[in-house]
């Protein structure tokens, strides 16, 4: 099967798609973009993470994007 224009743009756009969608799905579930209130009425405040959470972080990210890569890398062509 012919990797055509139209199938090259829309494996980027998945890609993409999906590597967004898991990179936020892990970032909000290290508690990066969690909110903790500061008591019943007042701001809000990002939580704190430590070194151990960004290195998980990093790895997870970066093991989503080598699959990502290698199902959509031949038909993109884009890796």
């Amino acid at each position: 099967m012919e990797n055509t224009l139209a199938r090259r743009v829309a494996a980027e756009f998945l890609g993409t798609f999906l590597l967004l969608m898991a990179a936020g799905h892990i970032f909000a579930t290290a508690g990066i973009l969690r909110l903790y209130p500061q008591g019943t009425n007042g701001p809000v405040t990002v939580g704190v993470i430590n070194g151990v959470d960004k290195l998980a972080e990093a790895f997870a990210v970066g093991l989503v994007l080598a699959v990502l890569v290698v199902v959509f890398g031949a038909i993109s062509g884009g890796h």
